[in-house]
């Protein structure tokens, strides 16, 4: 039977609160510090002629997520202009039509072709 209000004589809701597990950062094959430097020192996969001269910062962009608002692998990250980023964080489907790009094609040239460089290629 349900305890019930002292003054009104309903039942009263539950108040347990049920724990929540955290999610524990990943490590291992999710994270590769030496690929996200690497990405920052390449260009703007997107064409536009908002710099001529290269010389902003270049940031990784995650092209897939593990879900619940978490970044996917960092395998997956294409090195954007901060413009770009935030143009791509806004809506990727549009992002690719606007452009004409494949981001998770791309993501996987670059971090094929940073293997190569880098000499870890199987």
């Amino acid at each position: 039977m349900k305890p019930r209000c002292p003054t009104c004589n309903r039942p009263m809701p539950r108040t347990v609160s049920i724990p929540q597990k955290r999610a524990k950062p990943r490590k291992g094959p999710m994270r590769d510090a030496k690929y996200l430097a690497w990405c920052r020192q390449q260009l703007c996969v997107a064409p536009g002629d908002y710099f001529e001269d290269h010389s902003v910062d270049v940031d990784p962009a995650h092209t897939q997520n593990n879900g619940m608002r978490s970044k996917g692998p960092d395998s997956s990250c294409v090195p954007l202009c901060r413009i770009h980023h935030r143009e791509f964080d806004a809506g990727r489907k549009a992002f690719e039509k606007k452009y004409g790009l494949d981001m998770k094609a791309l993501a996987a040239e670059h971090y094929a072709r940073y293997l190569e460089e880098s000499g870890k290629a199987r």
